[in-house]
């Protein structure tokens, strides 16, 4: 089948086998992702729900993204899970009700807490006493079972996969398959960087080099 798609950066196609960049030498933008092997079978997309929601609502979030890639007849694999902590509320916006639960189930998750704390009124934002457990949650997720090519995240979601981005770059995984990309979807900087493990994760004036958009 043909599994092409048109680079937007370079304006030339490239193969999707690729997972992650272009083909195009000329383009330092793909450089990281023009060396990786082509991926063999179908390609292995881990996906991540935001805070107050579920696999299920995920699932149904990125139901575009699943036709757009049947529709170019690429082999693909989406796998939903859920954050490992039980949560009774729903991500704001969303309302409880009979269908609600029908469709989705009652049971929320998040992948860590954040914690609004007085000092937060004036400068916003909030902390994350828990971010050593997201770091190991993303190290289980992609060590346990077969290769991911790459992850989705909304919202926590993105932020653990940004997590994941960082842990690829320092070989701590992706061991036997490298990992071409992640997708950030509304997900801003949840971690302050200065806070133990990310400090060895996200080093000041490094960029992570795996290919990644943002949305």
């Amino acid at each position: 089948p043909d599994s092409s798609f048109s680079c937007a950066s370079c304006q030339r196609s490239a193969s999707l086998e690729l997972m992650g960049g272009c083909s195009s030498q000329t383009s330092k933008v793909h450089e990281p992702s023009a060396k990786l092997v082509p991926v063999r079978g179908p390609v292995r997309i881990l996906c991540l729900h935001g805070d107050g929601t579920n696999d299920k609502f995920t699932e149904f979030q990125l139901k575009p993204l699943k036709e757009a890639l049947e529709k170019s007849r690429v082999p693909h694999e989406l796998v939903y899970v859920n954050g490992p902590q039980a949560v009774e509320y729903l991500a704001a916006g969303l309302k409880r009700n009979k269908a609600f639960e029908k469709q989705f189930g009652s049971q929320m998750h998040r992948w860590f807490e954040w914690v609004h704390q007085p000092e937060h009124e004036t400068s916003g934002g909030g902390s994350w006493p828990d971010s050593s457990e997201a770091v190991e949650s993303a190290k289980a997720l992609m060590t346990n079972g077969p290769a991911f090519h790459g992850v989705v995240g909304f919202s926590q979601g993105g932020g653990v996969a940004a997590v994941i981005a960082a842990l690829a770059q320092r070989g701590e995984i992706c061991k036997q398959e490298p990992l071409r990309f992640v997708v950030l979807m509304s997900a801003p900087q949840y971690f302050p960087l200065s806070h133990g493990p990310l400090q060895v994760l996200f080093p000041e004036g490094q960029q992570l080099t795996t290919p990644s958009l943002h949305c």
